[in-house]
């Protein structure tokens, strides 16, 4: 869902809000892809989407946007930032730790601004530095907070 909506928005003259339920998401499903289990399953997916959406623009690009698409843009790359560090270090293994640290050095080889941007200008700024366990209990109990809070199940 998050490429479809981000890849094409540099190029939409308007958009246009329809309420119009083309399909029915049942909250609270056991096997839903937002409860905590499954989200923490396939944080493997969360990085790849992450990476797929910062392949589509440069971060000098976006910059280039105008004001309000320009900036939400750059909303979009920090939460999906947040929420694959969530995804990722909702758990802990080597595994994950070497994940997460690829990630952030692969944005950073291949775009450096955007690196700054997502490590000291964003909403990561608050979570990047501190350590991995304090890291996965705000971030883990932050989710669930929002989650009851929203009925996602």
């Amino acid at each position: 869902d998050n490429l479809f909506a981000y890849i094409p928005l540099p190029f939409m003259k308007s958009i246009y809000y329809m309420q119009i339920p083309f399909y029915r998401y049942f909250i609270g499903r056991p096997d839903q892809s937002v409860t905590l289990k499954n989200i923490t399953a396939r944080y493997d997916q969360q990085i790849r989407v992450f990476m797929l959406m910062r392949d589509a623009y440069s971060y000098e690009l976006i910059n280039k946007l105008p004001k309000g698409l320009k900036s939400y843009m750059k909303h979009c790359m920090s939460s999906m930032m947040i929420i694959t560090q969530m995804f990722t270090v909702a758990n802990d293994s080597e595994e994950r730790r070497s994940d997460l640290k690829s990630l952030w050095k692969y944005v950073k080889e291949n775009d450096i601004a955007l690196f700054r941007y997502l490590k000291y200008k964003s909403t990561n700024r608050f979570v990047h530095f501190l350590p991995w366990k304090i890291k996965s209990f705000v971030m883990v109990n932050s989710y669930l907070y929002l989650a009851k809070k929203i009925k996602l199940g």
